[in-house]
C-alpha cells in the first residue's frame, strides 16, 4: 500500500510528526476521507503541487 501511495509505511501507520501547519492540515483532511481512490488522487495532487 505504501508503494502505491508513494509514501512510507511509517506515514501510513501514523508515525510522523510535523510542525508544518499546512502539512498537518493536509494529513488531517486525508485521514478523514474514507474513499481510497479519492485519497490516492488527492495525495498525488498534493505531491505535484509541492514539486512546484
Amino acid at each position: 500500500m505504501a508503494r502505491v501511495l508513494q509514501t512510507t509505511p511509517n506515514y501510513l501507520l501514523g508515525y510522523t510528526y510535523s510542525d508544518d501547519d499546512f502539512l498537518s492540515e493536509a494529513l488531517s483532511l486525508l485521514e478523514g476521507i474514507k474513499d481510497e481512490t479519492i485519497k490516492i488522487v488527492l495525495l498525488a495532487q498534493i505531491k505535484a503541487a509541492s514539486a512546484l
